[in-house]
């Protein structure tokens, strides 16, 4: 398992992930529920993604979808090629964060 998955994994109550880059670049995602292991997205729309360098932006979810948060460390599959990470909005492997 993965250090992210053991600190997450049926821990109950809201998250919010900061990512700081070499550049200085700021960046996170909030996730308000449980955060439990799937091979699909879960989420709701209180989920966002936010910056807070080089500029504070807030990016709500948008309701057309709910593709809100992807999380598999290690759930695998023969039928169908299952992705391994953690991904927030876009679509499987093409996540937007």
């Amino acid at each position: 398992t993965t250090r992210l998955q053991h600190c997450v994994v049926g821990y109950c109550g809201p998250t919010l992930i900061v990512v700081s880059t070499t550049d200085g670049d700021v960046f996170g995602a909030y996730m308000p529920l449980p955060w439990t292991e799937h091979t699909d997205y879960q989420g709701n729309n209180d989920c966002f993604l936010f910056t807070l360098q080089p500029t504070l932006r807030v990016f709500p979810a948008t309701g057309h979808k709910t593709n809100y948060m992807y999380f598999n460390a290690t759930i695998k599959s023969k039928e169908k090629e299952l992705h391994r990470g953690i991904g927030f909005g876009g679509r499987i492997p093409y996540f937007r964060l």
